[in-house]
């Protein structure tokens, strides 16, 4: 089976500003992370025990693709690349050499004034050359020492301009993202500002990696030719399928991830090559599956429900203007509705969920690769089985779980002495996770980087955010110990994953630097704090009752 590439952004036109508008309108999580929110959620009563809430950002991150292997048109960036191409070319002035050259023709003029001087009495006798060659030399010494003085004031006025021409190329040096620059990335998102010089470090690696990651799963494919077709293929042996599909619209509890040969996932961990994301995705996510069984649910739905109102589609309506304002080509008129129409389509599909904010940005990282229909039934994978089920209902019980209780307990026994510390400085991660968590890294860390930890997701299912998570703290634990309070702590935190662009480090520190994640223990750890969560729920719910009725 050829594997699949969307090619439909090929087809866009590019639009090239040069003015870019950062839309960086920030909402708090627990209030607007489902449409069916209101302003007495539970959500904002469990994030008020933190005095502030985390919040998400709507619009991308900026976050890279090989140009052979990537959906987006190669030669997209060709003219904002040229706006920027003397950006490595800066370098220090070098020191001007007029001062030098001025004391050459200084000396030139002396020695010409001075010798001709010399040279120009006759001698007639002794006397008369002694006399004439001492009052030859004083004026000759006045004249020097003058003249001395005016070199000296030129060399003092040079040395002035030259320091205040090195101290303009600082400035320019390390504040370079005060420029105005504008770039984007190999998949149309906006680099940011203090990262483009990480990104042009990085741009050409991660086109070279993409090529020999390529020719890695060629080499695999030929010596296992059938392992694709069985991968997550409907009835295959690696398959889980045995339960019957629910109605259209009714989300199933069965299973239709499989279970992974370990040489498979050792490479998908060394990243999955552009141009097999697609097809990768779809059949380690078990969403191939889901789309064999019912390969005409997604169009009936619309079609079923076209020109219907919820509050959910009203939600939707609001947030796809402003989910992807800088991007090339999500931001297009035909992308902003194939969003609108997997978004409203899933709103339909699971009620109980209806829309989050959250699922815009994963929905448009899908269509980078997708079509409508197969990011579909990927978010349906992603929301019905890869995370826990209320992880995007309006209670968002099981995210608040997972970033209070689970991922607390593995930094207590995986990095004890980070622990220690934040707790020292009273931190509560929960504000600075949640995003990371319920936007599966896709709004937090550089776009190459979002992908690769995407490749193990799919495959591996929701443990790998708590590995990606720790090991953000694990790269960073001497900075974040060397933070003595709580205000330089959290930022340094929240400008970690933005900075990752090396997802190879990223992904050996979380599968080979913190040691193993049994999946039985999250599992237990889950439910137990779920019980806890659930009875916080349950209280403010009859306080939210006892004031309503007062």
């Amino acid at each position: 089976m050829e594997p699949y590439i969307n090619n439909e952004m090929n087809n866009s036109s590019i639009n090239n500003n040069n003015t870019t508008t950062t839309a960086t309108s920030e909402t708090n999580t627990a209030n607007t992370a489902n449409s069916t929110n209101s302003s007495g959620s539970y959500s904002s009563y469990v994030v008020n025990c933190y005095h502030d809430s985390p919040k998400i950002v709507n619009s991308p991150m900026p976050q890279t693709s090989s140009s052979i292997a990537s959906p987006l048109p190669s030669n997209y960036t060709t003219a904002k690349r040229n706006s920027i191409s003397n950006l490595g070319d800066i370098s220090l002035p070098n020191k001007s050499n007029n001062s030098n050259s001025n004391n050459l023709s200084n000396e030139d003029n002396l020695s010409s004034t001075s010798t001709p001087e010399c040279n120009s009495n006759n001698i007639n006798s002794q006397s008369n050359t002694t006399t004439t060659t001492t009052t030859t030399t004083s004026t000759n010494n006045k004249k020097e020492e003058q003249e001395q003085e005016i070199e000296l004031k030129d060399d003092v006025k040079e040395e002035k301009k030259e320091e205040e021409v090195v101290e303009e190329f600082v400035i320019i040096n390390n504040e370079f993202y005060h420029t105005g620059l504008v770039m984007y990335d190999n998949y149309g998102f906006l680099v940011d500002q203090d990262q483009i010089q990480l990104h042009i470090i990085y741009k050409d690696k991660f086109q070279k990696e993409d090529i020999i990651r390529k020719n890695h799963w060629i080499a695999f494919l030929e010596k296992n030719p059938s392992a694709l077709q069985l991968l997550g293929h409907p009835g295959s042996p690696m398959s889980n399928n045995t339960v019957k599909p629910g109605d259209i619209g009714e989300p199933s509890n069965k299973t239709y991830r499989q279970n992974i040969p370990k040489n498979f996932k050792d490479l998908m961990r060394k990243g999955i090559p552009s141009e097999y994301r697609s097809v990768i995705w779809l059949r380690s996510s078990g969403a191939l599956a889901r789309l064999s069984e019912n390969p005409d649910e997604y169009y009936n739905i619309l079609e079923k429900y076209k020109g219907k109102k919820s509050i959910a589609t009203k939600q939707i309506q609001m947030d796809v203007d402003r989910t992807f304002p800088d991007h090339k080509f999500l931001n297009t008129k035909e992308k902003m509705e194939s969003l609108t129409n997997v978004l409203v389509a899933y709103s339909w599909r699971n009620p109980k969920v209806g829309y989050c904010q959250c699922m815009n940005f994963i929905a448009g990282f899908l269509l980078i690769y997708m079509s409508e229909h197969e990011a579909y039934w990927t978010l349906c994978a992603i929301i019905e089985e890869l995370l826990p089920t209320e992880y995007f209902t309006s209670t968002m019980i099981d995210s608040s779980v997972d970033v209070r209780f689970v991922f607390e307990d593995l930094m207590q026994r995986k990095l004890p002495r980070l622990y220690t510390h934040l707790t020292s400085l009273n931190l509560t991660l929960p504000l600075i996770i949640t995003q990371w968590f319920l936007c599966i890294m896709a709004t937090t860390t550089p776009t190459e980087t979002t992908f690769r930890i995407w490749d193990v997701f799919f495959s591996e299912g929701s443990k790998v955010l708590f590995r990606v998570a720790l090991s953000f703290f694990k790269i960073n634990e001497e900075k974040i110990l060397s933070c003595k309070d709580y205000v330089t702590v959290y930022n340094l935190i929240k400008k970690i994953p933005s900075g990752m662009y090396d997802a190879d480090l990223l992904l050996d520190v979380c599968f080979n630097g913190l040691g193993s994640f049994p999946m039985k223990n999250i599992l237990q750890k889950r439910k137990d704090s779920k019980v806890v969560v659930t009875s916080e729920y349950l209280e403010f719910q009859r306080r939210k009752q006892g004031l309503d009725k007062e």
